[in-house]
């Protein structure tokens, strides 16, 4: 062999780690050949985080299986693989694969993907190894091995760290894989193709997408999904005795195929369509193909069919009929935000049979496709039940009108209905569309010109309103009379005769949301408040509104169970907004809602008020809160509160001390005593160090801390503080006597109480109270204490005190949550009955403003004096918090031990 080692070999220079970068990109064939490049790559391959082995570069399999043994040989075992990749096309034996799977795991591998043909093996099938599933280190499993087989116990550790499991052909073991799919803490995608299942229960809450294709299950079992973070959902399967679908909250776009449907009243549990239909009713798309053999009925299928409040695109792939021309218009009640409508006939043309019997007297009537902006059907004929249905979709998409023919809501967007271009499954000859098989025009002359005749009678109907609506296309020809047709309508518009040319205006996007949503509380049994942001500039210059409604889990769209009241709005910021403020929407209903336990929803209207486009009233409807049966109880509201105290925290953002925050719980869980709780919220603040002095108070039940960092998006004043603190004032609500509202560089103090019980009964009679400050020095300490600083705690060693006089005094105060309904940073604006502004000393707060975002010793002057002048500010001596550090520091080792006795500045 020749030596090509050469000095200008860069490449050969680099250090091994980048070379074994570098190799994990080429297949393992492709590495091992780099070893006869020089004594200097000899090895290098035998290190490579990955091995990719594809049998197309392979001329035999004996090749492929010799090149994969010596992989494995050459690897130390304490070699970790990041990437371990085989796909082959020829059957392997068995014992090859599940040996070389099993080596992966023992050297901690990360992404394990596996394809082989059906039938590799002596017998046709093998078994997952049991190492493999719980393999620790594993992020992402993909296997294609068709019969093997997944076994696995209950209780077995799965691989913590997997976040995607695409399985094909696997069988699984009675409840093998959905115990496997449980143990999974983290795990965000699963797809499951062509696979067996005995019983199938799927349970992830992380879980974001989830394909179940072309499995099959056994007949008699039930499939039970509960997944509450799912996104996205697709399920293309045959049937199971029961499907279940629970806690999709979340579910943005899902498709399902569904078989026979059982009736709503049938004890066969088989794809059951209330089951189904209200597992996935949060989705914003949804996809459904129905492919049973009996007709889609209301009476038997959908009688409970939920409101699909999110829904803003709908396709259904279904064998058309008049029957389901009901069925498909009841569905479409219960969607009321729908913008885009698709229906796909699955019948081919010849089986089709005309149906003269009209269905207008049973349509649905109340405006349900207020917002309809789109329909697209697709391989639709001339029957009359087929245009009967266009004309309906057409005549109920445009104006929504109640019973007395008032307009409630105009659709401001123009409606369009297409369809897709006829094909030659339409037969060419036919006794009832007549025959002319050379002029392609006439293949939909039918369909045409029934729709046309319809479009005339309306034609008067039509002036005047802005509506557009697109015709049907079935050729080039057909396209010219079409668009002919078009300028014709179009000229319905008016326009001027006085040679002025009029400008219109291209509106784009939107500068700011309507409505973003941070928390919906309980305030009563008839009464919630939601809190959120809105545009500044439209809640100051125009008037926008919002409409409260509660919908029981009763409620089928047709019956007069909700109930519907005006929001009252409180802009709790006192004009600090920035482009965002905050709102508190009040909805208090004239009866009980869901008191009665039978579970619900609150579903928020907010509109512009012509602030954003006089010319449009823009309105969004969303569900603001939801309640399970049997979640509320009243009772929660008369009944003592758990909490004394409870301290809301405004949100902490910056490079914060762990020290200055040790110091700050310690000593107000003294203060406050053990029926006290804090609610710490983190803007981006809490990191790594601070984590470690809050967790054992959060152990011990004492202290909540809830990430708010997603606000930072929205444009609020100083980090959303009278959001986040308005939010927190109405979750707590019921749980807490008093609420105190201060920062976490202020130290609350009781001149003559040793504790606040005896203080709170006597201002028990007011709403609130304020809380004096008594502002320290941030830089000077004494120097006597010259050396040991470091060591003390912030209130040990700042010291002076401002001694200045009729200055402004920002205060704090604490409230009473129940007799409030909005609050703000230094006092609530919002409360029934009185507030005490002086309570004579017998309450202040010593404020070290920013030292809690000072990560070094604060002690900048040394001084030997109990009164100074300082950069023209009068300091004296005050070791008022001095005096009392021993007795906090006692306090946090008997409750927390010395766990935190090395936290840092």
């Amino acid at each position: 062999m020749v030596d090509m080692d050469l000095k200008g070999d860069a490449i050969s220079e680099l250090p091994d780690a980048v070379l074994h970068q570098i190799l994990s990109f080429l297949s393992t064939r492709e590495s091992v050949r780099t070893s006869v490049l020089s004594t200097r790559w000899r090895s290098l391959w035998s290190a490579v985080p990955s091995l990719h082995f594809y049998q197309e570069e392979f001329p035999r399999r004996e090749s492929l299986l010799e090149l994969v043994e010596r992989a494995w040989a050459a690897r130390d075992a304490d070699v970790t693989i990041i990437t371990f990749r085989l796909v082959v096309s020829e059957n392997i034996d068995r014992c090859y694969v599940g040996r070389w799977l099993e080596n992966a795991a023992e050297r901690n591998v990360e992404e394990a993907e596996v394809e082989v043909p059906v039938g590799s093996g002596h017998d046709g099938s093998g078994i997952v190894p049991d190492s493999l599933l719980r393999c620790q280190s594993l992020r992402s499993l993909k296997l294609v091995l068709p019969l093997w087989k997944v076994v696995f116990d209950d209780g077995a550790v799965g691989p913590g760290s997997l976040t995607t499991m695409h399985l094909k052909g696997i069988q699984s073991c009675k409840s093998s894989l959905g115990t496997l799919i449980s143990s999974c803490p983290v795990l965000q995608e699963l797809r499951l193709e062509d696979c067996y299942f005995d019983l199938l229960k799927i349970t992830a809450n992380e879980l974001k997408c989830l394909t179940v294709s072309r499995c099959i299950f056994d007949a008699y079992n039930e499939v039970v999904i509960s997944t509450p973070k799912l996104l996205s959902f697709h399920y293309t399967s045959g049937k199971a005795q029961g499907c279940f679908i629970r806690d999709m909250a979340n579910l943005v776009d899902a498709s399902i195929v569904l078989f026979n449907l059982s009736p709503q009243n049938s004890s066969v549990r088989a794809w059951s369509g209330s089951e189904i239909f209200k597992g996935l009713s949060h989705a914003s798309s949804l996809t459904i193909t129905y492919l049973g053999n009996q007709r889609l009925s209301v009476e038997e299928h959908l009688q409970y069919l939920p409101i699909y409040l999110n829904l803003k695109y709908l396709r259904l792939n279904i064998l058309f009929s008049r029957e389901c021309m009901e069925a498909i218009a009841y569905m479409l009640k219960h969607m009321p935000d729908l913008e885009i409508l698709v229906v796909h006939n699955e019948l081919v043309w010849y089986s089709i049979i005309e149906e003269h019997i009209s269905w207008t007297s049973k349509q649905l009537t109340g405006g349900m496709l207020n917002r309809l902006k789109e329909i697209q059907l697709g391989n639709f004929g001339s029957s009359n039940h087929e245009t009967e249905f266009i004309e309906f979709l057409v005549k109920n998409g445009r104006i929504a009108q109640d019973h007395d023919g008032s307009s409630l809501h105009q659709n401001t967007s123009s409606a369009r209905v297409s369809t897709a271009t006829m094909n030659s499954r339409m037969p060419l000859s036919s006794s009832r569309r007549g025959s002319c098989e050379q002029d392609e025009l006439c293949r939909c002359s039918g369909w045409r010109n029934a729709l046309v005749r319809r479009l005339r009678m309306r034609m008067e109907k039509l002036k005047g309103e802005k509506t557009f609506f697109a015709g049907v296309t079935c050729n080039n020809a057909d396209m010219k009379l079409f668009l002919v047709s078009l300028v014709l309508f179009c000229s319905l518009e008016e326009l001027t005769s006085d040679y002025v040319v009029k400008r219109a205006l291209n509106a784009v996007g939107s500068a700011a949301y309507l409505f973003i949503q941070m928390g919906a509380y309980r305030g009563g049994p008839n009464s919630f408040a939601v809190i959120g942001l809105a545009s500044k500039p439209l809640h100051v210059f125009a008037k926008p509104r919002f409409i409260c409604e509660w919908l029981p889990l009763t409620f089928h769209g047709d019956d007069n169970s909700s109930v519907t009241a005006s929001g009252q709005t409180i802009l709790p910021d006192w004009g600090y907004g920035r482009v965002y403020t905050v709102v508190v929407v009040n909805c208090t209903f004239s009866v009980d809602v869901g008191a009665d336990g039978i579970g619900g929803c609150l579903v928020l209207r907010a509109t512009t008020g012509g602030g954003s486009d006089r010319a449009a009233e823009t309105e969004e409807r969303f569900i603001a809160m939801e309640e399970a049966p049997g979640s509320v109880n009243v009772t929660m509201f008369s009944t003592p509160p758990k909490y004394d105290c409870l301290y809301c925290g405004s949100p902490l953002y910056g490079e914060l001390s762990p020290q200055r925050v040790r110091e700050w719980i310690a000593y107000h869980a003294k203060l406050f005593g053990l029926k006290s709780h804090f609610v710490i919220h983190d803007a981006g603040g809490v990191h790594r160090d601070v984590m470690e002095v809050l967790r054992p108070w959060m152990e011990k039940g004492l202290l909540t801390l809830q990430d708010v960092k997603e606000q930072e998006r929205f444009d609020g004043y100083y980090h959303n503080q009278f959001l986040v603190l308005n939010d927190c004032l109405h979750r707590y609500k019921f749980m807490a006597k008093w609420i105190f509202v201060f920062d976490m560089d202020e130290f609350i103090y009781l001149p003559s109480e040793t504790n606040l019980e005896p203080l709170l009964e006597s201002f028990s009679g007011y709403t609130q109270f304020t809380i004096e400050q008594m502002p320290m020095s941030n830089t000077l300490c004494q120097f006597k204490d010259y050396g040991n600083t470091s060591r003390m705690w912030g209130i040990e060693k700042l010291v002076y005190r401002d001694a200045r006089r009729k200055v402004r005094r920002d205060h704090k105060y604490a409230i009473q949550p129940r007799s409030a309904s909005a609050t703000g940073v230094h006092l609530s604006k919002n409360v029934a009955g009185p507030s005490l502004q002086e309570t004579g000393g017998r309450i202040k707060y010593f404020h070290y403003h920013g030292t809690l975002a000072m990560r070094r010793d604060p002690c900048r002057e040394l001084l030997n004096a109990t009164k100074i002048f300082f950069d023209n500010t009068p300091y004296v001596l005050d070791e008022t918090l001095r005096s009392v550090a021993g007795e906090v520091r006692m306090f946090e080792l008997k409750m927390i031990g010395p766990r935190l006795a090395h936290a840092r500045e």
